[in-house]
């Protein structure tokens, strides 16, 4: 309720007046829409996401109800791509004709959902926290990263971090079952940290394929950020199907599939996406060389449809998992750190990528982006991909020494 009413509805209330011409000054208030977007957003946004999974998951026993833990996180992976569909085809379709329509709208769908929630409120069964053994816990994960011991002759020095030794068993001051969940919940980074790079390429998708839709032919109401409801609409779908049918049957079969099985197959399908978009890519191209026309914005059906089968099997297991590693009182701070490693740490990665090879995506032709046929078909990445093949048949068919003939290559390409 805090996160809805004072950060969320604040954040989108102020968008909503930033994206009304002149209502606030006769220029655009950038430091007041960065407060808007940047801030209150981020942190209600954000807040929202980690709360809401835990909120309904903790209904389930981590243990006894494994089964129904893997399908609940499906059912919230299908509930958000519900949302985010809905989003996508109705505010961004509005934003097509009004922008200013699109946010207002918005604005009141959210003031609506918070009044219904404070409304059904007393339905809720809130437990009292107790901050004491909160702050134990986190006072026993600090003392493990930084311990210090007195030696015998009377000297203070530091010793090698580990949870055991503040145990109140092992002569520590913190209670056995409050290390122990400090353990569990500083477990949560490595385990999350194996799936940093799926996450990457799950969540760059629309960032690969939204500046190459600037590049296709699309209707007046139906632009790149549309064809992320393709996306959204078949996680439902798959999700859908996955817990109805896909995962009853191998259940028949005896068959349960682990969290590394499943974030495996989904990081097939995103290959397998990442594959289907660098060949709409290539035809992208062709048509426009032989032709000078650009394709239709339908053919990112195929990418984003792949991608949300994906999504599926890479992002429900990994919120189960979270949930069962972190600690009975810490599981929505565990979250908190779940949803930074997936969208939040794979970002960071991917904007130094980004940034490491900028050269790639600057037109040859001198423009500063990628929008539009003629930048796009320009772009320095495939005169440098085109070079290194070259370079590299060049090198397989002499069986000789490296040299890579660059002129000969740039005027192939």
């Amino acid at each position: 309720m805090i996160l809805v009413i004072v950060f969320l509805l604040p954040g989108i209330l102020i968008i909503t007046l930033c994206a009304w011409p002149y209502q606030l000054g006769d220029t655009f208030p950038l430091h007041l829409y960065r407060i808007g977007f940047q801030i209150l957003v981020v942190i209600g946004d954000g807040g929202l996401d980690v709360i809401i999974d835990i909120f309904g998951a903790k209904q389930y026993h981590p243990i006894v109800h494994a089964r129904q833990l893997d399908t609940y996180f499906v059912w919230s992976t299908v509930a958000t791509g519900a949302g985010t569909s809905m989003a996508t085809l109705v505010y961004a379709m509005i934003a097509n004709v009004n922008i200013t329509a699109s946010f207002g709208l918005m604005t009141i769908t959210m003031f609506i959902a918070a009044v219904l929630f404070v409304y059904g409120s007393m339905r809720y069964i809130v437990r009292r926290n107790k901050m004491k053994d909160n702050v134990l816990t986190a006072w026993a994960m600090l003392n493990a990263a930084f311990c210090w011991k007195r030696t015998e002759q009377g000297q203070v020095v530091a010793c090698p971090p580990g949870f055991n030794k503040v145990k109140k068993s092992r002569g520590g001051g913190v209670r056995d079952d409050l290390v122990s969940a400090a353990r569990r919940l500083a477990l949560v980074v490595p385990v999350q940290g194996l799936f940093v790079p799926v996450n990457i390429a799950a969540f760059q998708t629309p960032n690969t394929l939204i500046p190459m839709s600037y590049a296709m032919k699309h209707p007046t109401l139906w632009s790149g950020a549309n064809m992320v409801f393709v996306h959204s609409i078949h996680i439902v779908l798959f999700g859908v199907i996955c817990n109805n049918f896909f995962y009853p049957y191998l259940e028949k079969r005896n068959i349960r599939l682990s969290t590394a099985h499943r974030v495996c197959i989904g990081s097939c399908f995103q290959a397998l996406m990442y594959l289907v978009m660098l060949g709409v890519d290539q035809r992208l191209r062709k048509v426009y060389e032989q032709t000078g026309e650009m394709i239709s914005i339908g053919w990112q059906y195929f990418p984003y449809a792949i991608g949300g089968m994906g999504w599926v099997f890479t992002m429900a297991p990994q919120d189960a998992i979270t949930y069962v590693v972190a600690p009975s009182e810490w599981k929505v701070l565990g979250n908190a750190i779940n949803k930074f490693m997936q969208s939040g740490l794979s970002a960071v990665i991917a904007a130094a990528l980004y940034k490491k090879n900028a050269a790639w995506y600057k037109p040859s032709n001198g423009q500063d982006n990628i929008n539009g046929i003629v930048n796009y078909s320009e772009y320095r990445g495939r005169e440098m991909v085109c070079r290194m093949r070259f370079s590299f048949s060049f090198q397989v068919k002499t069986q000789h020494h490296f040299f890579p003939p660059s002129h000969l290559a740039q005027s192939l390409c």
